[in-house]
């Protein structure tokens, strides 16, 4: 993997746009988590990888093939992204993976995402000792929001029963963007719990400058549904290779 040093991130950054599709791309290259783990030489495009909190990698154009067929096969991502436009190029080397087309979703024209009159507390959550709430939450799940908390990631929870039964988190963001993961005890979903988190997070994060990124594959029709409650409007997509037989639940 190649290390970059902060003004290869930049310059790499500024040369994708600050745009839904991009996210997760210049996320990792504006946190500093993503790896450079295909390129190749003349190549058009770069690959990065990052399993800080899930596994995952962003391929931007079109690496040189050999150099991301050894990528994939090295790091086993759960899910990779490729942009719409590279997919009949790529496919071919991503064919031991699922594929599904992700819609992204911004906030409608008119929408501000706000905490209710009627829902239920939400806080800040943070790695300090309050964090023992993730006790109650399931291995895998456990795993991904701890990593989430020791990095500092803006993560919001929704209180039900004494516990935190719902979360939203934002794994990446831009100058301008953040991407909306959520997740909810199984015996609370349903209840808006999810719901309430995003808008509680949402405003905390608009005080930022930062815009909800939703996004969520076309298999999944409670997320789209989701967001269309919550006002938000389909804007672009891209294609999400899932790793078969794993890959995480989405919940935006």
């Amino acid at each position: 993997m190649a290390t970059m040093d902060r003004t290869t991130r930049l310059r790499l950054a500024v040369g994708l746009p600050d745009r839904p599709r991009a996210l997760e791309a210049r996320g990792m290259l504006l946190s500093g988590r993503g790896r450079i783990v295909a390129q190749g030489e003349g190549s058009s495009g770069y690959a990065l990888f990052d399993d800080s909190v899930t596994s995952l990698l962003a391929v931007v154009g079109r690496p040189e093939p050999a150099s991301l067929r050894e990528a994939l096969e090295r790091l086993r991502p759960g899910s990779v992204l490729v942009q719409e436009e590279d997919d009949p190029h790529l496919a071919p080397l991503l064919a031991g993976f699922r594929r599904q087309t992700a819609v992204l979703h911004l906030p409608g024209p008119g929408v501000a995402l706000r905490p209710l009159e009627n829902d239920p507390p939400c806080r800040l959550l943070g790695a300090e000792p309050s964090a023992a709430w993730l006790e109650d939450w399931p291995v895998a799940q456990r795993r991904e929001l701890s990593a989430a908390l020791a990095l500092g990631l803006p993560m919001a929870g929704c209180v039900c029963d004494d516990r935190i039964a719902a979360v939203c988190y934002s794994c990446y963001e831009t100058e301008t963007l953040w991407d909306v993961s959520i997740d909810t005890l199984a015996p609370h979903r349903r209840r808006g719990l999810a719901s309430a988190a995003v808008r509680f997070l949402a405003a905390h994060q608009s005080a930022r400058g930062l815009t909800p990124v939703w996004g969520a594959v076309q298999s999944n029709p409670a997320s789209l549904a989701l967001a269309a409650r919550l006002g938000f409007t389909p804007v672009e997509r891209f294609v999400v290779y899932e790793a078969l037989g794993g890959g995480a639940e989405s919940g935006g």
